[in-house]
């Protein structure tokens, strides 16, 4: 089995096409998962030192930074808020809030 690196979970197949495309570019395998009940799903091969990056704004208004206490709680303690709109306070199992942009990558409007 293919060691796995990181893991998005957003609800938008486009930034998640972003982060598993540009993954490939690095040479970085990111899973990428559009809810976090579709990543608890898969739990079981993840190990649990990889990063995990939950966006703020899920489908049906559902804020990644509450969802992302089931992920601590499942023994994951490298948890990231990947969001253009950090809240005012995270989380204590909330590493830390970063942008959109794949740790491993650079902004395509950098581009332009």
């Amino acid at each position: 089995m293919k060691k796995i690196d990181a893991v998005l979970i957003d609800d938008k197949k486009n930034i998640r096409d972003w982060w598993s495309e540009s993954g490939i570019d690095a040479g970085i395998n990111c899973l990428t998962f559009s809810s976090v009940i579709e990543f608890l799903e898969n739990i079981s091969t993840i190990p649990h030192e990889t990063p995990i990056y939950v966006d703020s704004r899920l489908e049906n208004g559902v804020l990644g930074e509450i969802e992302a206490e089931k992920i601590f709680e499942e023994g994951f303690k490298t948890i990231y808020l990947a969001s253009t709109e950090p809240p005012d306070e995270l989380p204590s199992y909330i590493i830390r809030s970063m942008g959109k942009v794949p740790p491993w990558g650079k902004d395509p409007l950098d581009d332009l």
